[in-house]
Order: structure tokens, then C-alpha cells, then sequence
């Protein structure tokens, strides 16, 4: 959560400490599911309640954590969820740092069923080599925004937050317009499937389109319609064609 979020709502709380809440509730959400539940803890508190209507799902539906750090990934493994990560703005080696994390804490558990790795990126895919610079011209705009509620160094006006300077957050290279070409997921299709293919080689299962950095509307579903007709074509080949080598004993 937000360093605002904190400061506004729990004054005092630093947002690291945001996992104790998560850790402590989701386990109460499951019970929840299965019927009626008091809970007494550190952090929250409620009588005997119970979800109506229960969860079709056995135990419950599949939960997935957004995970970072390593004591985040090794409880989730713990509780059987599956892990959603994500690199940031950081450059492609971050997502080799991520997937040992997920493969340690994978190990640290070996009574448990591997569960599903997924990665989330901005991501916006367009026809022309040339055509990246507006993709990055809003997520860098976008990170002027998220830099203020993550380090609370703005303010919020009529549910909006202020656009802080580039010289207020940290980490300025993420912000470097080459650098952010780079690292995210944008591209002509072509190079997007060369980027996918650095998460193929890490072990995720799924890839996780991020749309949300104040992209137009026209751009988000023209990169749904790239993304679909001719990135996601290039991935079910190869899974067709490693299919048919192992049906022939390959």
C-alpha cells in the first residue's frame, strides 16, 4: 500500500509494515470461507461472521500475493497461494532475482504443489519502431504520480494526486527515457516476444499486461489487439510444436 494511504488513514504505520496486515488476514478470509469464524489478532479484530454464499471451490478460490521481497514469496508458498511479482521499472536482470526467490521459497517447500508464477509489466505495443516515445512519455508521467502516494511527497486534490518533479523521487534512472524503453514491456511485437522470451527462460507461468499508467484508451486496446493477434500466435506455435515432438517420443 501507499506511504498516503498509511500516513492518512494509521498515522504513525510505515508501509513495510503493510505485509503483517496481509499476512494476518488472509488466512481469516479463508476460514471465513469455510464457516463461521471469530477472529482475535494483532492487527484486526471482528465477531463470528461467515462468507454467504460459500466459495464453489474446494477450500476455497485460489489466492494470489503480490510479492517482493523473500518473506513474502516463502509465506505464500506456505499457504498455498500463487505468487504475482512484479519487476517495477527495473532493468530484465530483476526478473532472474525475482523468479530465484520464487524458486527458493518453492524449495523451502517441498510438501507443497508448485503453484502458478506470474509477472506483471507496463506494457503497451505498437507497429513502428519509432512510435515508443509516447508509450514512455506516460509511464514517466505516471511514475510522477504513483512517486507521490508511495513516498507521500505530494498532496491529493478531488481524489487526484499531484504530479511531483522528477527531482523529488527516488531511483531518477527508472526514470531515464531509454531506460524505460528498455525494461518495460513495450515494443513492436516482435520485440515484445524477445522480451517475453527473458520471463519464458526465468520460469513464469503467466505474463500479466499492465495497462494502467494513464495509457489512452485507443493505445490500451490497440496493444490488447497486437498483443493477441500476433505476440500470442508466436508463444501457442511453440507450444503446439513441443506437443507434437513429445507425442513422438522426442
Amino acid at each position: 500500500a501507499y506511504q498516503y494511504e498509511f500516513d492518512r488513514m494509521a498515522p504513525g504505520v510505515q508501509q513495510q509494515e503493510g505485509v503483517g496486515y496481509m499476512k494476518e488476514l488472509v488466512p481469516a478470509v479463508q476460514k471465513l470461507w469455510a464457516g463461521d469464524y471469530a477472529h482475535e489478532g494483532q492487527y484486526w479484530n471482528f465477531p463470528r461472521a461467515t462468507s454467504v454464499p460459500k466459495p464453489l471451490q474446494k477450500g476455497g478460490p485460489r489466492i494470489w500475493v503480490a510479492a517482493r521481497d523473500p518473506g513474502t514469496f516463502d509465506w505464500a508458498l506456505g499457504i498455498g497461494a500463487n505468487i504475482l511479482s512484479t519487476p517495477l521499472s527495473l532493468p530484465a536482470a530483476e526478473i532472474g532475482v525475482l523468479a530465484s526467490k520464487f524458486n527458493k521459497a518453492v524449495a523451502d517447500h517441498p510438501g507443497v504443489k508448485r503453484p502458478k508464477f506470474m509477472m506483471q509489466r507496463r506494457t503497451c505495443v505498437y507497429d513502428k519502431v519509432d512510435d515508443w516515445h509516447l508509450a514512455v512519455e506516460h509511464s514517466m508521467n505516471y511514475g510522477r504520480y504513483f512517486e507521490n502516494l508511495m513516498q507521500n511527497i505530494g498532496s491529493v486534490k478531488n481524489g487526484f494526486p499531484e504530479a511531483v518533479p522528477f527531482e523529488s523521487v527516488k531511483g531518477r534512472d527508472n526514470y531515464n527515457p531509454e531506460n524505460i524503453r528498455k525494461n518495460l514491456m513495450f515494443g513492436t511485437p516482435d520485440e515484445v516476444i524477445e522480451k517475453l522470451l527473458d520471463y519464458e527462460a526465468a520460469g513464469v507461468d503467466q505474463y500479466c499486461l499492465g495497462l494502467s499508467f494513464n495509457l489512452p484508451f485507443e493505445l490500451q486496446k490497440k496493444t490488447l489487439r497486437l498483443f493477441t493477434d500476433e505476440v500470442m500466435p508466436f508463444f501457442a506455435q511453440r507450444e503446439r510444436e513441443t506437443q507434437q515432438l513429445a507425442a513422438a517420443g522426442y
